[in-house]
């Protein structure tokens, strides 16, 4: 939080309020380029200029790093993007709200930032030129939300309500499985994607696990206390467990049962 703090206080001039809002005015501002450019309206907006191609940056579109953001997320069918648009407004505006619209920048340029750090290592490292997609922020400010809101109930199909934590759980399976199955470009894009959750979030999530691995072995503990005798006969051994029906006397620190009372000393 001190860190947060610091660097807001250096670099919180330079913070957008209503991130979330100019991102999806942009998606839905190229969106509509791409269609008008494929109804032969309008095919002058560089559209292929956003896009995030590494080699493209190297030779100086630096602006590429920034704007692959703006392209449309994933499938271009105008009623899956209104339900897209709609899902990353509401979690996005919440997480604005929650943390403040300097974490909130800070958490999308993080996204940005390692997007384009794994671009440049796929050129480099693996010699490969590939166009970087952007449909893995969606995901990552989703299951931010879920993770901070688990509780939430969404109308899943506008009639089922279902609580936020399960679909995001549903969103990381999803992830998950694109990086056991996808190709090495794949895997690398969504460690960068993944990234800003671990650095915002990292800390948060390994001290729950923490308290959740405490709180199971203390249940134990008190399942355990409960499970032993709490009155033994030093004779005999009967336990108020083993007979119930008994009574225990004590005697300087020493218990003994009803049937071995007699025998204790004077």
């Amino acid at each position: 939080m001190d860190t947060f703090n610091k660097l807001e206080r250096r670099l919180g001039k330079l913070t957008l309020p209503n991130l979330t809002m100019w991102i999806m005015v942009g998606q839905i501002f190229v969106f509509g380029m791409e269609v008008l450019n494929q109804l032969g309206t309008f095919n002058h907006f560089p559209i292929e200029a956003l896009r995030l191609i590494p080699s493209k940056v190297v030779q100086g579109e630096v602006w590429r790093l920034v704007t692959f953001i703006f392209q449309t997320p994933g499938t271009a069918h105008p009623i899956w993007l209104i339900f897209v648009w709609g899902i990353f407004f509401l979690t996005g505006t919440a997480l604005e709200q929650s943390w403040g619209d300097f974490k909130y920048n800070l958490f999308i340029w993080t996204y940005i930032l390692a997007n384009g750090l794994a671009s440049l290592i796929i050129l480099f490292v693996l010699r490969r030129d590939v166009v970087v997609p952007n449909y893995f922020l969606l995901q990552t400010v989703f299951l931010a939300f879920a993770y901070l809101n688990p509780n939430i109930e969404f109308r899943l199909y506008f009639v089922l309500p279902v609580k936020v934590k399960w679909l995001g759980m549903v969103a990381l399976a999803l992830l998950l499985y694109q990086f056991a199955f996808g190709d090495i470009y794949t895997r690398i894009i969504i460690i960068a994607a993944l990234a800003n959750l671990v650095i915002f979030l990292g800390k948060d999530i390994c001290y729950g696990l923490k308290a959740r691995q405490r709180r199971a072995v203390h249940q134990r503990r008190v399942a355990h206390a409960a499970d032993e005798a709490f009155h033994t006969c030093k004779i005999c051994g009967a336990t108020e467990k083993s007979h119930p029906d008994r009574d225990f006397f004590y005697h300087e620190g020493e218990g003994y049962c009803d049937q071995c009372a007699n025998q204790m000393p004077e």
